[in-house]
């Protein structure tokens, strides 16, 4: 397992092949943010495609500009597959209302807890390309 930090999360490769993103509670993801968290993922898996598993029951609100930021096909190329764990109703409305504006070209599904989050993601870890 390797792992890193920014100033908004703590992102973790773990051995079985799966990219975490830990948001921080209460943290605000501005254009700055979501570069940093972004540089600091491809540092930490050599720019390799991984499943991620996001947990951003601690993020308070992202803005427009980082939104515009990781909807780029550059940042979506990196993702295999998305398990999103939100921690509320309305989270959840707005997260799947960006989903499907963006149009991923890989599976993402949110949830309300990680126990199943990461029984979805189990499905696309270790598999050479998900798309």
């Amino acid at each position: 397992m390797k792992q890193t930090e920014t100033n908004t999360a703590e992102i973790i490769l773990h051995d079985e092949g799966y990219v975490a993103f830990r948001y921080k509670a209460g943290v605000v993801v501005d254009l700055k943010a979501a570069r940093d968290d972004h540089e600091a993922s491809i540092k930490l898996t050599n720019s390799e495609p991984h499943p991620t598993i996001v947990d951003a029951r601690g993020l308070k609100r992202v803005s427009y500009e980082a939104r515009v930021f990781q909807g780029r096909e550059e940042i979506k190329n990196k993702i295999t597959a998305a398990a999103i764990i939100v921690g509320s109703l309305i989270t959840k409305v707005i997260t799947n209302l960006y989903v499907t504006f963006q149009k991923p070209k890989f599976p993402i599904k949110t949830f309300s807890n990680e126990k199943d989050a990461m029984k979805w993601l189990s499905a696309f870890i270790n598999k050479k390309d998900n798309r």
